[in-house]
């Protein structure tokens, strides 16, 4: 029997490079979850037993700081180990395939039952929409099946764009990611212009009747900021911004360029704090 030799070719993703700097950057970015941290921050204070020393502003800087060793190993990660896909290879070369496997079996059950809430925020953006479109001159209403048919349509075009290939799917993550960015810049730069009697009485028009921003922080007696009160708040930056770094990582392979491999995790993790941080300066 004629045994075939030959050139092993690997066909795997990592040959063609299809993702920029800013590409890898932006999948950070959008994996840390800016917007939506500022969005469900007031909630989450609400269901605090004590405000007293809370300082989102320092809360957001402390978080930073506290997730520099992570943003160093990751960096050196990805610089040493560029052809990989990321955790995993890095978790079973440390500590064998079945812990890793065990490891990464505890995330992708989290990931798994994160997709309820990410068909949740589809259909909310529809309500978005509905909410936004009449302040632009557009008047539009939706019924029960319209919205989940919009939910359905956007996801559709993420789906189809990755199954199109990696180059489709890495481009309109990142056109979305910069979308998304322009507007919260321009929304928090908003609110640092907005006169602070404004924005008082539009405070004022949200609150109960009986009750009155004036009312409520002449109320407020504690310190500015303690550490307990920080560290109380610091979860909240866990699960939402700083540690979810490991996008960039994730897709090395496919980033072309050793600076842009070196240098997308800093990179995204320093505008991340930036704009949260000013975020909540500006709320």
């Amino acid at each position: 029997m004629e045994v075939k030799s030959g050139v092993f070719l690997r066909e795997s993703t990592g040959l063609v490079k299809e993702a920029g700097f800013w590409d890898a950057v932006s999948i950070n970015i959008a994996n840390m979850s800016i917007g939506a941290a500022l969005g469900t921050v007031g909630f989450t204070l609400m269901a605090l037993p004590s405000l007293v020393g809370v300082n989102l502003v320092y809360a957001s800087l402390l978080a930073f700081l506290l997730s520099i060793p992570q943003i160093i190993v990751y960096t050196l990660l990805t610089t040493l180990i560029p052809r990989t896909g990321g955790d995993y290879v890095w978790l079973s070369r440390a500590f064998g395939p079945r812990l890793a496997w065990l490891i990464n079996g505890l995330v992708m059950a989290f990931v798994i039952q994160a997709l309820a809430y990410y068909a949740l925020i589809a259909i909310a953006g529809v309500f978005q929409l509905e909410s936004v479109l009449p302040l632009l001159g557009f008047n539009v209403t939706f019924n029960t099946w319209s919205m989940i048919g919009a939910a359905i349509a956007f996801f559709a075009v993420i789906v189809t764009a990755n199954i199109l290939g990696t180059r489709y799917g890495l481009r309109l993550m990142t056109i979305l990611t910069s979308i998304s960015l322009l507007g919260l810049a321009l929304a928090i730069a908003v609110l640092f212009i907005t006169p602070r009697t404004a924005a008082i009485a539009a405070v004022n028009e949200l609150l109960p009747s009986g009750y009155s921003y004036t009312s409520l922080s002449s109320g407020y007696s504690g310190p500015y900021f303690t550490w307990d009160g920080a560290f109380m708040v610091i979860p909240f930056f866990a699960l939402y911004v700083y540690p979810w770094l490991m996008a960039g990582p994730a897709i090395a392979s496919e980033i072309r360029g050793k600076s842009a491999i070196k240098f997308n995790v800093p990179t995204a993790a320093i505008t991340t704090m930036i704009l949260a941080t000013l975020g909540f300066e500006a709320l």
